[in-house]
């Protein structure tokens, strides 16, 4: 199991992003603890959950605390299977973190995975906008050899 303390560094939602996306690659569990300790409003917020839930759908992963506040989160992926998936932020959170903690699931998936995404940010303070996902780092990854697109 990856146990990961979210309190280190910044402290910020990156490292819980970055771990889902790790244990889900790998398919190993995660226990992630002390997430965004030292924000001023800490644990899970609604960006950081939708995007824990979109990850969870894409890697038919069990949850256990994934709920506003949370501190506190167990997350346990069997196979990156893809498919159609929904998210809903609900807020002005940032639609391009909830991009960056998909995408790397979405390289290895099964099948294609088509996300749709309504209620959320594009253009948020401290994160890349959606104009950065889809003018720059599409592009970069198409040149890899990946197939994405990204309609607004």
């Amino acid at each position: 199991m990856l146990e990961i303390d979210g309190s280190q560094k910044s402290g910020s939602g990156t490292i819980l992003r970055l771990s889902v996306a790790l244990a889900g690659i790998l398919n190993e569990p995660l226990h992630i603890y002390k997430i965004r300790q030292r924000r001023p409003q800490p644990g899970l917020r609604p960006q950081h959950l939708e995007a824990v839930l979109t990850a969870a759908k894409i890697c038919n992963a069990e949850t256990k605390g994934a709920k506003l506040g949370s501190r506190e989160l167990w997350f346990k992926p069997t196979e990156i299977a893809g498919g159609k998936v929904h998210a809903e932020i609900g807020t002005a959170g940032s639609i391009p973190m909830l991009l960056l903690t998909i995408l790397p699931l979405c390289v290895f998936a099964r099948k294609t995975v088509r996300v749709h995404v309504i209620k959320g940010g594009t253009d948020v303070r401290h994160a890349p906008t959606i104009n950065y996902i889809k003018h720059v780092l599409l592009p970069m990854l198409e040149r890899m050899g990946l197939k994405m697109k990204l309609d607004v």
